[in-house]
């Protein structure tokens, strides 16, 4: 719905660490995706191998699925 409009998608996540993981990947499939928001927490039940924060920004691994 926003492509059309050349409008960059920020999806609204707060409360849901899986579904800040889950927003990454959705970065990673679209060209308008502009930003992941974080939640300060963890999770023993999610592996984040691979995944790093640096200068601000999300580095996603470039292997399918999750570590």
């Amino acid at each position: 719905m926003a492509r059309p409009h050349k409008a960059m998608v920020a999806p609204h996540n707060w409360g849901s660490l899986f579904g800040y993981y889950l927003q990454l990947h959705v970065g990673r499939a679209i060209d308008n995706f502009y930003h992941a928001e974080e939640d300060p927490m963890s999770c023993p039940a999610i592996i984040t191998e691979g995944f790093e924060i640096r200068d601000g920004k999300v580095a996603v691994p470039e292997t399918p699925g999750w570590a």
